[in-house]
């Protein structure tokens, strides 16, 4: 959990930081304000993965492995509808929500707002599924995965900002939580004797609970 917790802190203010270092004051408030409004979609995950956690590490500890999978199934199903959702909300009332928000101090920009709204999907899937191995304690791999990731995108994050801006920050966190949603897809698939092609083809059927195979 310390590793997690070091990994976001990277994340979330060792860019700030390195934006600020790099393109000044103004650019980094543009950067974090942007970011503080696009993280609204990430928070449905975190909604969906409070009532998911305990349900998960439940069924693991019975052994029951076919309502872990149906859980997970249901619970990125949820996720993924609900993320995309606020994601198109954003992007259509986000701009307007901004302007109010800083008083038009602040120049909107266009590119990195909707990057960053892209990143709050993938950040909102690559949590839910990373609470499969949290849930059952067997999160230290990808723990350590996701530090050496962050320290990396750090530093190909600042070589992007100085030639994309802002913007190439917002880049660089996407593919970082792609990845890692990747990653974690993987590993909780593997752990709940899913498979890929079964998983993808859940995503979209509006099964009732009890119907999910």
């Amino acid at each position: 959990f310390v590793i997690l917790s070091l990994a976001q802190a990277i994340v979330l203010q060792g860019f700030a930081l390195m934006v600020g270092a790099f393109l000044g004051s103004v650019a980094v408030a543009k950067f974090s304000t942007l970011r503080t409004l696009s993280r609204i979609t990430p928070q449905i995950g975190m909604v969906v993965g409070f009532a998911f956690w305990p349900e998960c590490s439940r069924a693991f500890g019975a052994q029951e492995f076919d309502l872990g999978k149906k859980l997970y199934r249901r619970a990125c199903q949820v996720t993924l509808a609900l993320s995309s959702f606020c994601a198109a909300i954003l992007a259509i009332a986000g701009p307007l929500v901004y302007r109010r928000w800083v008083h038009g101090t602040l120049g909107f920009n266009v590119a990195c707002f909707y990057t960053l709204v892209l990143v709050g999907i993938a950040n909102a899937l690559w949590y839910i599924s990373s609470l499969v191995l949290v849930s059952t304690n067997t999160h230290k791999d990808i723990a350590t995965q996701y530090l050496y990731a962050s320290v990396v995108a750090l530093g190909v994050g600042a070589a992007a900002t100085l030639h994309l801006g802002i913007t190439g920050a917002g880049v660089i966190l996407l593919f970082l939580d792609v990845g890692m949603a990747c990653v974690a897809i993987t590993k909780s698939l593997y752990k709940l004797r899913d498979t890929p092609r079964q998983f993808l083809a859940s995503l979209v059927e509006f099964s009732t609970y009890d119907s999910l195979p």
